[in-house]
C-alpha cells in the first residue's frame, strides 16, 4: 500500500503553483502518492449550478475534504501567505489524527494555534524530504520504496 500525502497550499500566485509542482514531484520521488487540495470556489459553484443550495454544497465539500484528509497518512501544509483554507485543513488533520507538517519557504514563521497542531515545520523541500524519510522509515526494497510503519507492518 502506498503512503498518501494530502498537500494544501495557498491559491493564486505563480510562485505558489511552482512550489506546489516542485513539492508534488519531490514527494513522488519518495514513492509517496499525492492528493492536492481542491480550490473550493470552482467545486462549490459547480454544485450550485447543478441545483444544490450554497449551504448544502459547502457542507458536502467540507465533508469530502475531511474524509480525504482523514484517509491520508500525512498532510503537508504550505504556510507561506495567509489562506484560511490551509488553516482549516490543518485543523481537520489534527482532529483526525493525520500527521501534519508545515512548510515555510518564503515567509516568516508565524506562531499560532495552527503551528502548534503541526508535527513539524520545515523551511525547504529537501529538509522536508529528509524529515519524511526518517518519519516514514523509508527503505529501498529491490529498487522500490516501501514504508515500515511503527507496528512493523510493511506497506507499499
Amino acid at each position: 500500500m502506498t503512503v498518501l500525502a494530502y498537500v494544501t497550499a495557498p491559491a493564486g500566485t505563480d510562485a505558489h503553483r511552482m512550489l506546489g509542482q516542485e513539492l508534488v514531484a519531490a514527494l513522488e520521488s519518495l514513492g509517496v502518492a499525492v492528493a492536492l487540495a481542491e480550490l473550493p470556489t470552482a467545486s462549490l459553484n459547480a454544485a450550485v449550478a447543478q441545483g444544490a443550495s450554497p449551504v448544502d454544497a459547502s457542507c458536502h465539500f467540507v465533508d469530502a475534504r475531511a474524509f480525504t484528509i482523514a484517509q491520508s497518512d500525512l498532510l503537508i501544509a504550505v504556510l507561506d501567505g495567509a489562506d484560511p483554507d490551509v488553516l482549516v485543513d490543518i485543523g481537520m488533520a489534527y482532529a483526525s489524527g493525520t500527521d501534519c507538517y508545515g512548510l515555510h519557504v518564503a515567509d516568516e514563521v508565524v506562531d499560532g494555534l495552527h503551528t502548534r497542531m503541526l508535527d513539524g515545520q520545515l523551511r525547504t523541500i529537501p529538509d522536508l524530504l529528509a524529515h519524511l524519510r526518517v518519519h516514514l522509515r523509508l527503505e529501498a526494497d529491490a529498487g522500490h520504496p516501501s514504508v515500515v510503519i511503527a507496528d512493523g507492518v510493511r506497506r507499499r
